[in-house]
């Protein structure tokens, strides 16, 4: 169970999937801090926002979301990696909740109940 009322940051830049996030994350109770869609206006964000949660695509456009990753880490906030790639590959995320695209709502309130502290770990599925 996701606790309700959770505050979440989305880093994402496909709209239409930034889109199909919030909607997932409206649906699962929790509230949309705020949304970037690149990599500046991510890493001002997450500087500035306070949230719970930070949901965080890897790749924005052609720049990586590393410096992201690294900032949210050092606020001590909880974080959930996304990206199409295998995010395995380079083993940079260990301690991360990582959640490869696609991935159904299910899949995402897993995600987010182990990244809060409060569930299983979901079954791995970053290599596939």
């Amino acid at each position: 169970m996701v606790r309700a009322g959770t505050w979440v940051f989305v880093v994402e830049d496909e709209t239409i999937q930034a889109m199909e996030l919030d909607d997932m994350l409206a649906r699962l109770g929790c509230r949309v801090a705020g949304n970037a869609a690149s990599l500046r206006d991510a890493l001002d964000k997450a500087r500035r926002l306070e949230f719970d949660l930070a949901i965080v695509d890897l790749k924005l456009g052609s720049h990586s979301g590393e410096a992201v990753v690294d900032e949210v880490a050092r606020r001590r906030i909880p974080l959930i990696i996304t990206s199409g790639y295998d995010l395995r590959a380079s083993g940079k995320h260990s301690g991360h909740m990582l959640l490869p695209k696609p991935f159904t709502l299910e899949e995402l309130r897993l995600a987010i109940s182990f990244a809060l502290g409060e569930g299983a770990q979901p079954e791995d599925r970053a290599g596939r």
